[in-house]
C-alpha cells in the first residue's frame, strides 16, 4: 500500500508535494528551515521488508554521494530511520519531457546534451561504477538546460558486498544492451555506452530504435529487437541528421561489446568530430548570409538555403512575376496603371530594380479615388476578429510544462485565417522586406504545386518580418492559446474534444506522415471540419506555428495579456504539424527551437 509522505517531516524538510514516482521510491520536493529546497526520494513503504531492496537503496545512496560531478545528481545525506535520500533538486524536467514535447531535437542541441552526458558517465565508470539503467527519463535537466544523471538504484559497483536482485527487473528493457538482457549481472561500461546509443538515437529521430508493439506489455520483441534486429537508420524518421552522427549512433548499437565504442571519452571524440564534419553543416555554411543564425537546414542532398539570384534581366522577370500579376488585377480593377516616371537604366542593381517596382503606382479612375499602392495588403491576409475573454490557460493532464493552469484575460485582437502560405510569403520577398527560407526537399519554397500550401522552413525572424509587413505581429502565446480553444473554452482542440484525427487535423494518423499524403504539409484550409468556432483553420496540424513569446514556466497567478518569458534560450511555437501526432495539436501542446531555426514542419501565421 503506497504512502503519501506529503506533508511529513524528514530531518529538517518539509516534504511539500510529490515530483515523480518510480518502481522503488517515490521523489518529493523537500523545503528546509534554512536553506535550498531540495529532492527527497523515499523508498516504497512495500518494499521495505525485503533487505535486498534496502541494501540496494543505501548503495544508491553511497554510490552518487561519491561522485562529485557537475554532470551527476549530487547526493548530500542519507536517512536510515526513513529509508531516504536528500539530494540536489534539479526541477527543469528531463530528457524525455524534452523528447515528449518536442519530437526530434535538432542535432546541433543534442550534440552538446550528449557531451555532457558522455563526460558524468565516463567520470563514473573511471571511479568503477556502472549505470546499468540509462535512459532519457533518468537524465534530469536543470532550468537552464544542463543535463544530470539520475537514478543509480541498479548501479553495479566493482567490489562492492551488496548483493544485487536478480528477481526483479534490471533496467529499462528498451534500453537494454544485448548482453544485459542475456545476463544483468556480467555487464561492463559498454552496456551503458549501448543504452546511450539508444538515448542519442531517441533525440534526434524523436523515437526509441525499437518501439512497443500496440497493445504488447510483454516487451518480448524488443528483447528479441536488441539482440538480433538491425537497428533502423534514424533518418527514416527524422531525415536531417548528419551522417556522421548517424555513423556514431550506430556504432554505440552494435550487437556485439567489441564493436562498439570502448570508453566514453571514444563515444564523445567521435561526436567531436561530427559538427565541423557534417556536410549540412557545411552547406548550411556556404550559403547562409554571414548575419543570418546558423540552423540545422534541409538534408545533406538539398542545398542548404536559396542563394540570391543573380543580377540579369532574366532573373528579374522571375523575381518579380507576382507583382506583375498584382499590377495587372489593378489594371482589371482600377481602370489603368501607369508606372512611376523615371525609366531604368539597364546597369541598374537589383536593388535599385527593387525599389522602382515597389514605387510603382496605380493610376485612379477618377480625382476622388484612393490610390492603390503595391503594398502588403495585396499578400492577401484574410484577418479574423477574436473577441476577447477570460480562460483558462493550459492543461491539467498534459505534459509538465503545460501546468499549471492558469487564468488569463486576453483582449480582443485579428488572426490571420490560415497560416501564411508560399504565395503570400514570395511577394513579401520580392518586395524587399522577407528573405527566403530554406529549399530542402521538404521544404515547400520553389516547389511546383505548393503554392496554396503554408510556407515552412522559416525561423522566428522571418516570421516577424512577414507579420510587421502585413501591419501586424505574431500571437503571444496566450492569444493563440485562446483562439485555438475556439476563444477560450474548455475544450481540447479548436474542433471541440472529438479525437484528433485526419478529419479533422493535417497529422501523421499513423499510417503515414501528413495524413498518407506522404513528408508534406497540405493546401492550407484543407480541413474545415477542424475549424475554429471563429473559422481560424488549420490550429491543429499542417505546421507547428512560431508565436511572439520566449519558452518559460507559467506562472500560477492570473494575467492579462501576458507576454510570456522576459527571455531565453527557445521561442514558443504552437499547432503540431503533418509530421507529428494527435498528442501535439492539442490546444495546450508546447514546443520551442531557438530562433534562428529552421525545419520542415515550422510555419506560422500574424496577428494584429
Amino acid at each position: 500500500m503506497a504512502v503519501d509522505w506529503a506533508g511529513s517531516k524528514i530531518l529538517n524538510y518539509t516534504l511539500v508535494c510529490s515530483l515523480g514516482e518510480g518502481g522503488m521510491a517515490e521523489v518529493y520536493r523537500g523545503e528546509p528551515d534554512i536553506g535550498p529546497p531540495m529532492a527527497i526520494k523515499v523508498l516504497n513503504h512495500e518494499l521495505r521488508i525485503d533487505p535486498d531492496v534496502v541494501g540496494r537503496f543505501e548503495q544508491e545512496a553511497r554510490t552518487m554521494a561519491a561522485l562529485e560531478h557537475s554532470g551527476i545528481v549530487q547526493v548530500y545525506n542519507f536517512d536510515r530511520e526513513h529509508l531516504a535520500i536528500i539530494m540536489e533538486l534539479v526541477d527543469g524536467g528531463s530528457l524525455e519531457d524534452m523528447r515528449q514535447q518536442r519530437g526530434p531535437v535538432p542535432f546541433e542541441e543534442a550534440l552538446p546534451v550528449m557531451q555532457s552526458v558522455l563526460a558524468a558517465v565516463g567520470y563514473a565508470h573511471e571511479r568503477g561504477v556502472i549505470h546499468r539503467d540509462l535512459k532519457t527519463s533518468n537524465i534530469l535537466l536543470t532550468k537552464d538546460g544542463r543535463p544530470k544523471v539520475a537514478d543509480f538504484g541498479i548501479a553495479k559497483v566493482f567490489g562492492s558486498a551488496v548483493k544485487t536482485m536478480t528477481s526483479r527487473g534490471m533496467g529499462t528493457f528498451a534500453y537494454m544492451s544485448p548482453e544485459q538482457i542475456k545476463d544483468a549481472k556480467r555487464v561492463d561500461a559498454r552496456s551503458d555506452l549501448y543504452a546511450l546509443g539508444v538515448v542519442f538515437f531517441e533525440l534526434l529521430a524523436g523515437r526509441r530504435p525499437f518501439e512497443s508493439a500496440e497493445n504488447d506489455d510483454s516487451n518480448f520483441h524488443i528483447m528479441e529487437a536488441h539482440l538480433r534486429k538491425e537497428p533502423p537508420d534514424p533518418r527514416d524518421f527524422y531525415p536531417h541528421i548528419p551522417s556522421h552522427a548517424v555513423d556514431a549512433v550506430l556504432k554505440a548499437l552494435e550487437k556485439k561489446p567489441e564493436e562498439r565504442f570502448q570508453t566514453a571519452a571514444e563515444f564523445a571524440e567521435a561526436l567531436a568530430k561530427v559538427a565541423p564534419t557534417s556536410r549540412v553543416a557545411q552547406a548550411a555554411a556556404e550559403v547562409a548570409p554571414a548575419s543570418s543564425p546558423a540552423s540545422l537546414g534541409p538534408p545533406a542532398s538539398s542545398p542548404a538555403r536559396e542563394k540570391v539570384a543573380p543580377d540579369d534581366a532574366g532573373s528579374q522577370i522571375r523575381r518579380f512575376w507576382p507583382l506583375v500579376v498584382v499590377l495587372l488585377l489593378a489594371l482589371v480593377i482600377g481602370g489603368g496603371f501607369a508606372l512611376s516616371s523615371g525609366g531604368e537604366a539597364s546597369n541598374a542593381s537589383t536593388e535599385k530594380k527593387a525599389r522602382k517596382v515597389t514605387s510603382s503606382k496605380v493610376k485612379p479612375a477618377s480625382k476622388s479615388a484612393p490610390k492603390a499602392t503595391v503594398t502588403a495588403g495585396k499578400a492577401g491576409i484574410e484577418w479574423v476578429r477574436i473577441p476577447g475573454g477570460t480562460f483558462q490557460m493550459g492543461s491539467r493532464s498534459g505534459d509538465s510544462d503545460e501546468k499549471p493552469v492558469h487564468t488569463v484575460t486576453v483582449s480582443t485582437f485579428e488572426l490571420a485565417k490560415s497560416e501564411v502560405t508560399v504565395v503570400q510569403y514570395r511577394v513579401c520577398v520580392d518586395v524587399g522586406p522577407c528573405t527566403a527560407p530554406d529549399t530542402g526537399t521538404y521544404c515547400n519554397w520553389g516547389k511546383r504545386g505548393r503554392e496554396d500550401h503554408p510556407i515552412n522552413c522559416v525561423d522566428w525572424s522571418q516570421a516577424v518580418a512577414f507579420s510587421r509587413w502585413v501591419g501586424g505581429r505574431l500571437p503571444t502565446e496566450a492569444e493563440w492559446e485562446y483562439a485555438a480553444r475556439s476563444g477560450g473554452r474548455a475544450q481540447t482542440y479548436p474542433w471541440g474534444d472529438a479525437k484528433a484525427t485526419c478529419s479533422y487535423a493535417v497529422m501523421d494518423d499513423g499510417s503515414g506522415n501528413g495524413c498518407g499524403r506522404g513528408n508534406t504539409t497540405w493546401p492550407v484550409c484543407s480541413k474545415p471540419r477542424g475549424n475554429s468556432m471563429q473559422g481560424v483553420c488549420d490550429l491543429s496540424g499542417n505546421v507547428w506555428e512560431w508565436v511572439s513569446d520566449w519558452y518559460g514556466d507559467y506562472s500560477s497567478t492570473s494575467q492579462q495579456d501576458p507576454q510570456g518569458a522576459g527571455t531565453g534560450s527557445g521561442r514558443v511555437l504552437r499547432g503540431g504539424s503533418w509530421y507529428g501526432g494527435a498528442r501535439y495539436v492539442r490546444a495546450a501542446c508546447r514546443i520551442r527551437f531557438s530562433p534562428g531555426y529552421r525545419d520542415y514542419y515550422l510555419g506560422f501565421r500574424p496577428a494584429r
